[in-house]
C-alpha cells in the first residue's frame, strides 16, 4: 500500500541486543532523527562514530552517509523520524515483509537496495555498501 508523501514518518524501533543495523547509506531527500528511549545505539555519520544513551538524540541531515546498530546488552527502543516522509512507510513494509518471508541476503538482514520497486529505493535510501549475494 503506497504511503502518501506526508510531512513526517515517526515510528518506534525495537532493537535486539547487539543487533546490526542497515548498511551505510544516504537519504538524498530526507532528514532522519533518532531519539533513544531506552538502551544504547551506536551510530556513524560521515565517518564519525558515537554512542547514544537513553534520552539522547541524533539528527542526520539529508545527504549524510550514516548507519546505526544496537550497542546495548538489553533490548533498545528508539523513536525514528524521517522528514519528509516520502514513500518510507511503504519501503519498510516491503523490506520487512521480504525478511518475514525469508527473502533476505546472505548477511541475515534485509538489504534496502533489493526493494522490488526501484522508485521506493531511489526515494528513501541510496546504499553505499556493496550488495551481498543471496
Amino acid at each position: 500500500m503506497p504511503t502518501p508523501r506526508g510531512r513526517r514518518l515517526k515510528l518506534e524501533v525495537i532493537i535486539a541486543p547487539g543487533a546490526t543495523g542497515p548498511p551505510e547509506h544516504i537519504h538524498p531527500l530526507q532528514e532522519e532523527r533518532f531519539e533513544v528511549l531506552s538502551g544504547r545505539v551506536g551510530a556513524r555519520v560521515e565517518g564519525e562514530e558515537r554512542t547514544l544513551q537513553a534520552g539522547e538524540a541524533l539528527t542526520v541531515p539529508a545527504g549524510a552517509r550514516h548507519t546505526w546498530w544496537g550497542a546495548a546488552e538489553e533490548e533498545t527502543r528508539v523513536m525514528v523520524e524521517a522528514e519528509p516522509a516520502l514513500e518510507t512507510e511503504g519501503f519498510f513494509e516491503t523490506v520487512y515483509g521480504l525478511a518475514r518471508d525469508g527473502k533476505i541476503g546472505a548477511n541475515g538482514q534485509p538489504h534496502p537496495c533489493r526493494s522490488p520497486s526501484s522508485s521506493l529505493a531511489d526515494t528513501a535510501v541510496r546504499c553505499i555498501s556493496p550488495v551481498l549475494p543471496s
